[in-house]
């Protein structure tokens, strides 16, 4: 944690951005709280390059700092072979090739342009960081709702992002692939496996609890802020 938080306050550095700005940024950049210097957030500085190298560290912050621990040991393997960065990872690379390219149709960006401001805002919203470069509810609805999946979905367990999570939602997408086996086979034996081991189903059972009471909650508090006169996209 300490070797990421010096790494982004040398290349910020590097990048010309103030020694005080850099070690606030790189400390909400690992931390994933995105609490900046500037009103106006990283977009302050007008820098492609702050701009990358925040998203990357933000990317990197969002995975499972155990996971990381075995990189650093030069465990590769191991590394590459954990399911839910796997997930995370074609998550994170999914979403911004879709919004870049729909970001390239539908505004005046260039490629280069529609791809950095996508690849940020996703690797912002699915850490739940919050920095911000530019005001994506002016991209479309299908490109911030898109955003908004990311946010509720978040990054790894063992970071400090927000979200369900996304061995969570791996969980739940093999339960839902289970379920539509035993239709067919009603009477397979189907566990659930997340890296060669078998999920307990104490274990499943409390996935799926509190994934239904994280999404009843924000379907809750979403009807009762629109009793309060507060409109359905804010």
């Amino acid at each position: 944690y300490s070797g990421l938080t010096l790494r982004v306050i040398a290349l910020l550095i590097a990048g010309g951005m103030p020694i005080f700005d850099s070690v606030c940024h790189a400390f909400t950049t690992t931390g994933t709280g995105g609490f900046s210097t500037k009103q106006a957030s990283i977009e302050f500085y007008n820098s492609s390059y702050i701009e990358y190298v925040t998203a990357i560290f933000m990317t990197i912050s969002g995975m499972n700092f155990t996971i990381l621990l075995l990189f650093v040991n030069r465990k590769f393997k191991k590394f590459f072979g954990d399911t839910e960065l796997k997930w995370y990872l074609i998550s994170v690379a999914f979403f911004t090739l879709f919004i870049a390219a729909g970001l390239y149709h539908t505004s005046s960006m260039g490629v280069e342009e529609a791809f950095r401001n996508s690849f940020f805002q996703v690797a912002s919203l699915h850490t739940s960081t919050g920095f911000a470069t530019a005001d994506y509810m002016t991209w479309g609805p299908v490109l911030w709702g898109s955003l908004s999946i990311l946010m509720v979905i978040g990054a790894c367990a063992g970071s400090t992002s927000g979200g369900l999570k996304c061995i969570r939602m791996v969980v739940l997408t093999k339960v839902a692939r289970n379920e539509f086996k035993r239709i067919i086979h009603p009477n397979a034996i189907l566990p659930v496996r997340v890296n060669k081991q078998v999920i307990p189903q104490s274990i499943l059972t409390s996935i799926l609890a509190f994934i239904f009471v994280y999404l009843t909650i924000i379907i809750v508090s979403s009807l009762i802020m629109m009793a309060m006169g507060i409109g359905f996209l804010e």
